[in-house]
């Protein structure tokens, strides 16, 4: 397989990291959409268990 070179540029900041990479992460997982998670994600997910499920996507 021939090698990638990637080009990656910071859009933009956020105050909340976390909750945006796993409402993006969950996305591919979940019926809901990625808005609809990241709404609801500290009523329905701790950030210690959003930061444990982006670690085992990242791995």
């Amino acid at each position: 397989m021939a090698e990638s070179k990637l080009r990656v540029e910071l859009l933009s900041m956020t105050k909340e990291p976390i909750k945006v990479i796993y409402s993006a992460c969950r996305q591919c997982y979940a019926a809901k959409f990625s808005y609809e998670i990241y709404k609801s994600c500290f009523d329905e997910v701790g950030q210690s268990k959003q930061e444990e499920f982006i670690k085992d996507i990242v791995k």
